[in-house]
């Protein structure tokens, strides 16, 4: 067990003996966040001293002391076995890379105090929960913000799960709900809207939900799109443009 404190110090108990094990390296300030990796190999903690003290726990020994914060680093999360997300209380998110101890990627579109963070889908995506009841997702391939406002609640996030069974996101709030979201809601739409042969329909949808452009059902529609594509431009070479523009009937927008 892992216990730290206001006094900068992080103590391991094992939990059979009651007794202390060791203590990770110690913050000049209150430790705000500890987070393991998924192989157990890892522990990071984060604190007002805008530090993060990098542990490698299978040799028992120090790794790195993380700094680029300008501000106190309030939530951490591990993304993989070789990457962590930090963000601080000026909403500055920060990618590392956690062998060489150098910063990745600086994530841009935070507009509130990050309260809880949690990665899905196996790391594709990155969930930051806010005060203000935001949340804001990140595609983690290419750190690009593909929501601002994925889900608005009434009140401050508490807590943020992610269920890889069944691909929903679990939030809990400050007034007290527990609510559950699939982030691939749509899609049995989609496959419908697949079969009717309605495109335009199906990108009308992805607008609603971003996360649907990682199904196999937008992928479809995507590469369908990419062949239509090539044949017009066959058909254009030839000076036919009216096959060319048949071509995309099914993807044109109806008012």
């Amino acid at each position: 067990m892992f216990s730290c404190g206001d006094d900068g110090k992080t103590f391991v108990i094992d939990i059979k003996s009651g007794k202390l094990a060791f203590t990770l390296p110690v913050h000049v300030d209150t430790v705000n966040d500890i987070v393991f990796s998924s192989n157990g190999n890892w522990v990071a903690t984060c604190s007002y001293d805008k530090r993060i003290s990098i542990f490698q726990l299978s040799m028992m020994t120090p790794k790195h002391k993380l700094k680029a914060h300008a501000a106190p680093i309030m939530k951490m999360a591990f993304i993989g076995q070789n990457k962590l997300f930090s963000v601080d209380k000026n909403s500055t998110g920060i990618i590392w890379n956690i062998y060489t101890a150098k910063v990745i990627e600086r994530l841009e579109g935070i507009h509130d105090d990050v309260t809880q963070v949690v990665t899905a889908d196996n790391d594709q995506f990155l969930f930051l929960g806010t005060a203000l009841g935001y949340i804001i997702v990140y595609d983690l391939k290419t750190y690009k913000q593909l929501s601002r406002m994925y889900i608005k609640l009434k009140s401050s996030i508490t807590s943020l799960i992610f269920d890889e069974e069944t691909k929903y996101l679990i939030v809990s709030c400050e007034d007290g709900r527990l609510l559950y979201y699939n982030i691939y809601e749509g899609e049995d739409r989609l496959k419908s809207l697949l079969k009717e042969k309605k495109y335009a329909s199906i990108h009308s949808y992805v607008e609603v939900n971003p996360l649907l452009a990682y199904t196999k059902i937008y992928q479809l529609v995507s590469n369908l799109w990419d062949n239509t594509l090539k044949k017009a431009i066959v058909y254009l070479q030839k000076s036919d443009k009216k096959t060319a523009m048949k071509l995309f009937n099914l993807f044109k927008r109806h008012t």
